[in-house]
Parts: structure tokens; C-alpha cells; sequence
């Protein structure tokens, strides 16, 4: 804790005096120590390519809670400018995101907030031109996600959309097995193929890590959640880069959005984070404070 305090004056000179080897002040008080913020330690920071913890901390040059700060985590070149997305029941605040009360790492990075999409919403969207290339690399995509709904109005598809082109030629998603299933699965389309992995189960309104992840050599696409490898394929095929990729969302109205929050977005582009085996260390936060 700070010390301070008010000081004193004698008509309008001001009266300093030390006790015990400290200011002695009128009226002490302690003030709290506002935290420190801090990107962690990043073995694969240098090919981070997206990060968008979903908290302003007021620093990285951040502007909302959608901020990207990648330039941060590389320690070199500029951010992207996530234009937020959707209309009617989609909500964004402010600026884009929304406040949500479900938020992961309050105690270890300080978090206090996440971002919050449904329906045709997304927090952004990049120009694929100004964004690299997919295709020919190793690639991570991935993100602590918290599903506040299971996918029930209408009929197929079903999916909670992590990153999408436009013509859904490259895809990485959430799935659900059917409509208001507990069964969930992931998926990817790239090259306009489809790959989805094994079925798993799991609970509403609890935080649980998605990773997406390709090794170009031997073309291994695996998916893993919460740390366990549920995907292991083979997926060839190019990308159109070209177009608009959104992020976190969907485009195609409520049957492609369901309700869903995320923390710790981040694309690495040309390295695959070491994300090959059976089973991966789930990744901390991306900001720490002390």
C-alpha cells in the first residue's frame, strides 16, 4: 500500500517535516497500489497473428474490449482493427463488445469481462487481403469459450462459428450433433472440405478451450478440447484469402449463433504451437498482472 496524505501549510508556505525517516502528513491515509499489466511470456508470441484477451486493461493500445493487441504479444507491428458485425438481437457494448458477467482469469491475468455474440453477430471481421494466408502453413486457432445456449431454433446448420470466410470455403466452429443436443463436435472446412471430430458432452455456462490446429507437413489437421485431441486428420486443399473472415459468430441467422461468450482469442499463423499430441497443456492467460 502507498502512503499519502495532505500536506501542511503555514499561510502559504508549506510545512515539511520527517518522522522516523518518513513524511509526516495531515490526515494519512493508504491508498491501494493500482495492479500491473503485463503480456505473458510467449514461447510462439513471434507468429501470433490475432489476440483479443476480451478485457480492456487500458493499455496495448487498446480501444475497446474487442481490442486487438498482437503487436504486444509479438513485440513488433501494428494491430488489427476488428470492425464489430450483426444487427437486431445481436448485442454489442461498448464499441462492439459486450460486458459479460462470465469471465475466466479474474484471479490470475485480472480479467473482468468477456465477449458476448449470437445469431449473425460477430466481434469482427478482417479483409482476408491484409490477413496471411492459411494455406501452405502451420496454423492455431483458438479461444476459451463459455455456451450460454445449445443451437435449437429451425433446422440445420449447427454451428457457433470461431472463424469463417465469407463463402465458407475455410471454417473453424463449435458444432452441435442436432438441434438442442448436449453433444457437441468440432469442425473445420478448408478447401470447402469438411473434418469434424469425435462427439463429446459438454455443460452450459462453463469455460472450456477450443483449439484448432494444422501442421502442413503431412497436411495434420487435429481439434482438441480442454486439452484432449479429438480430431487427427488429413486435410488438404487451398484457401480463398481474399475475402472478409469473421470472428467469432455466425452468418447465416440464429441457427448459427447460438449464445456464447469467449476470452483469449488468438490465431497464430506459421507455427503450430507444438499443438501435435494425444493431449496439450491448455495455455494461460494471455495478459498477467501482478
Amino acid at each position: 500500500m502507498a502512503e499519502k496524505g495532505t500536506g501542511l501549510f503555514l499561510g502559504g508556505t508549506e510545512i515539511t517535516a520527517i518522522q522516523n525517516n518518513k513524511f509526516v502528513f495531515a490526515n494519512p491515509f493508504s491508498e491501494a497500489v493500482a495492479p500491473s499489466y503485463q503480456i505473458r511470456t510467449d514461447t510462439y508470441g513471434s507468429f501470433v497473428e490475432i489476440a483479443v484477451p476480451g478485457t480492456d486493461f487500458g493499455i496495448f493500445g487498446q480501444s475497446d474490449y474487442s481490442s486487438d493487441i498482437s503487436s504486444a504479444v509479438r513485440g513488433t507491428g501494428s494491430d488489427y482493427n476488428l470492425i464489430p458485425t450483426g444487427s437486431g438481437t445481436t448485442e454489442f457494448w461498448p464499441s462492439g463488445s459486450v460486458v459479460d458477467s462470465d469471465y475466466d482469469f479474474a484471479t490470475e491475468g485480472g480479467y473482468s469481462t468477456s465477449m458476448f455474440a449470437e445469431d449473425a453477430g460477430s466481434i469482427g471481421a478482417i479483409y482476408g487481403g491484409d490477413f496471411s494466408n492459411f494455406y501452405g502453413v502451420d496454423f492455431v486457432i483458438e479461444g476459451w469459450v463459455y455456451m450460454n445456449e445449445r443451437l435449437y431454433q429451425g433446422g440445420a446448420p449447427f454451428h457457433k462459428s470461431i472463424l469463417r470466410n465469407t463463402n465458407s470455403t475455410f471454417s473453424a466452429d463449435i458444432s452441435f450433433v442436432s438441434n438442442g443436443s448436449a453433444q457437441y463436435r468440432m469442425r473445420v472446412i478448408k478447401g470447402g472440405t469438411q473434418y469434424f471430430s469425435s462427439n463429446i458432452t459438454s455443460n452450459l455456462n462453463q469455460w472450456y478451450h477450443y483449439a484448432f490446429s494444422f501442421t502442413n507437413s503431412g497436411s495434420a489437421l487435429r481439434a482438441y478440447w480442454d486439452g484432449t485431441r479429438i480430431m487427427d486428420s488429413t486435410a488438404t486443399g487451398a484457401n480463398t484469402d481474399n475475402l472478409f473472415y469473421r470472428l467469432l459468430g455466425g452468418d447465416m441467422g440464429p441457427n448459427d449463433g447460438a449464445k456464447g461468450s469467449i476470452q483469449d482469442y488468438r490465431i497464430t499463423i506459421g507455427s503450430n504451437r507444438g499443438y501435435t499430441g494425444a493431449t496439450i497443456t491448455t495455455p494461460n492467460s494471455i495478459v498477467e498482472y501482478s
